[in-house]
């Protein structure tokens, strides 16, 4: 009789485990359908897709409760499934993946929910439906099992199913032990960078949401969404009231500078808002020729119509591009730990776009990089900007290095805009010369060949940069062409440094010397082509004016005439250099600027002409303490408690 009851629970088991082995196959293969209807390519290996799903089953299998086991993992595929249902409607429409740390994501899917079910096929609601089969299965087995078994021989199956757990959870850490140290394919717009590389090093999946997916699957995607979120969850703490204190002195010190009104407060209100961010754009390359060639003809010839400073500094971090777009769309510095925009993407901000738009603004951005990369999917939306113009939307050629080509998003942007009530705001992000600096048209290749450049990067770097002052000479032009120059501001600028520089690159190859803080300089210009008297006039005070890119923000607020918020960290670039805060440079090594000079290692490098009259000289630990409370605002979304308790 023994014997027959333990033979009665082996078999009992075996069907129990084949559900399961099922079940893990049909998590497996779903996803990697659900790849295949978004045009994802199934880069991933079998081991990389397989890992989650078998940690789920194993883990199910120690954890849950004999008599509900096949329910409980119906009901986390049936989930799976649903999600994945709800990835592909998002990825669809948006070219990004769902997040569970974004509630923009979840208005979005809203939104866009009628699309969503009508771009479905029904082969996608199938998997859920199978799953949802574990119920009345696991219903029919129980009742069967309890009119022929004791409790004897629950325990005895409950001791199988947790053996056999364990070996779920061997077989994973072998299984995960193996990818790790495994080579994986990486697709990169960086010819240098190794086509295998280990897991850790993949490039892409650092910054895009879809790049991930594609090296490392959609299971391991959503497993490390959740656990940021719940780390972000675990790791707030509560924040001293002096540290409040302090941030509320910062604040109401940049609130009354930003109150200070200049003679070109409100030139451009109601005027539309054209911001061309131009990528690593440095502040040399005004001016330079090359073999007798223009570096930059077309910003050469602006420089005679607009207002510019010479010293205009680099303040992002290890974001990069995305750390300055966050700045000026902010007026925030971004944190210097970690990349703001894959981190605090969901934080509150003062958003340029969400002010514009209270003032009848139509914000749009242009880019030509995919819309999930740096998570702009979520930053852009957060910022408020409403319309978001990226790859998936824009027509082209063919890709050029990180995404479509410049000369393509200009074309597409000048039609669009023509299209727009006014005013608007249009944001354009450049990316083509990006790093390695050689995606550029094949016409470009002579550029520069009868000059002596000492190095071969430097030389895809100026063919790089002259290419997009070209592009940007033709967007100017076709939006003159179509008369959208009239009540117009543009602002000019450069994201960051081009990351590569030092002098010895540049010896006997430009007279002007190149230091640590001239690396750092960007391009800044200010065009409004129906105010152009008005800006030459402001031109010789403005252009020894000394900011960091976080000050654009107050600046174009205070042209359009705006209220600037008071929380802000930035200082419109109207107040004059003996009057501004100090500003810390976490790209210098203990290096910040204030009142018109740079201070590193203890002493002062003075960058324009003008001497202010200092009393005291602030010390690099207040420089590096401004930064750690810019660090706690990040961490703990201070942003609206402290703009709560800034009002009067």
């Amino acid at each position: 009789m023994q014997d027959q009851a333990k033979n009665f629970t082996k078999k009992i088991f075996c069907g129990y485990l084949v559900a399961f082995i099922l079940c893990f196959v049909a998590m497996v293969g779903y996803a990697s359908l659900v790849m295949a209807k978004m045009n994802l390519p199934s880069e991933p290996t079998l081991i990389w897709r397989a890992l989650t799903p078998l940690a789920i089953v194993s883990l199910i299998l120690i954890l849950s409760p004999v008599r509900r086991t096949l329910s409980v993992l119906g009901l986390i595929g049936f989930l799976c499934a649903i999600w994945f249902v709800l990835d592909f409607g998002y990825y669809l429409n948006f070219h990004a993946m769902t997040t569970v740390n974004s509630t923009v994501g979840a208005k979005q899917l809203w939104v866009i929910r009628h699309d969503i079910l009508q771009s479905f096929s029904a082969i996608l609601f199938l998997p859920a439906l199978v799953f949802l089969l574990a119920f009345p299965v696991n219903k029919r087995l129980r009742r069967h099992f309890e009119t022929q078994a004791d409790k004897a021989m629950w325990w005895q199956l409950r001791r199988y199913f947790i053996g056999t757990g364990l070996v779920g959870v061997i077989l994973f850490t072998i299984a995960f032990s193996v990818a790790w140290v495994t080579p994986i394919h990486q697709k990169t717009h960086d010819k240098y960078k190794l086509k295998w590389v280990l897991p850790n090093q993949h490039w892409l999946s650092r910054f895009s949401s879809t790049g991930f997916v594609r090296a490392f699957g959609i299971y391991n995607y959503h497993v490390k969404d959740i656990y940021k979120f719940v780390k972000k969850r675990i790791s707030h703490r509560s924040v001293p009231q002096d540290y409040i204190k302090q941030l509320h002195k910062i604040f109401k010190s940049r609130h009354l500078l930003n109150n200070i009104k200049s003679p070109l407060f409100g030139t451009a209100k109601g005027y539309n808002v054209v911001i061309l961010q131009l990528e690593s754009f440095q502040d040399f390359v005004l001016g330079l020729k090359v073999g007798g060639e223009e570096v930059t003809p077309v910003l050469n010839r602006l420089l005679k119509k607009s207002l510019h400073t010479n010293y205009l500094f680099d303040s992002s971090s290890v974001g990069r591009t995305s750390d300055t777009e966050y700045m000026v769309m902010t007026g925030m510095l971004p944190h210097y730990g970690v990349p703001t925009a894959t981190n605090f993407a969901t934080n509150t901000h003062n958003g340029l776009a969400k002010l514009l738009h209270e003032l009848n603004y139509k914000t749009h951005s242009f880019c030509g990089s995919e819309l999930s990369f740096w998570n702009r999917n979520v930053t852009h939306q957060s910022y408020g900007i409403k319309q978001l113009h990226f790859q998936n939307v824009i027509a082209h050629e063919g890709l050029l290095g990180l995404g479509v080509s410049d000369g393509d998003v200009a074309n597409y942007m000048a039609k669009k805009l023509k299209t727009l009530p006014q005013p608007f705001m249009a944001y354009w992000i450049s990316v083509t010369s990006h790093f390695p600096y050689d995606h550029y048209p094949k016409a470009y290749d002579k550029k520069f060949n009868n000059a002596k450049v000492p190095d071969p990067i430097v030389l895809h770097y100026l063919r790089s940069v002259n290419y997009a002052d070209h592009v940007l000479g033709e967007l100017l032009k076709k939006m003159q062409a179509e008369g959208l120059t009239k009540k117009t501001m543009f602002i000019i600028y450069g994201d960051h440094d081009a990351g590569w520089f030092a002098s010895q690159h540049m010896k006997g190859f430009i007279e002007k010397r190149l230091d640590k803080a001239e690396e750092d300089k960007v391009v800044f210009m200010i065009y409004i082509p129906d105010q152009v008297k008005k800006l030459l006039k402001y031109q010789p005070e403005f252009k020894n004016r000394v900011g960091a890119l976080h000050d654009i923000f107050p600046t174009i607020l205070h042209l359009v005439g705006a209220k600037i918020p008071k929380a802000v960290y930035g200082t419109h670039l109207f107040v004059k250099n003996c009057e501004r805060a100090l500003v810390p440079l976490a790209v210098h090594h203990k290096a910040f600027v204030y009142k018109g000079a740079i201070y590193q290692n203890g002493k002062k490098y003075a960058l324009t002409p003008e001497e202010c009259k200092v009393e005291k000289v602030p010390a690099y630990q207040e420089a590096l303490f401004e930064i750690f409370l810019n660090q706690i605002v990040h961490e703990n979304n201070l942003l609206p408690k402290i703009a709560k308790e800034l009002k009067p």
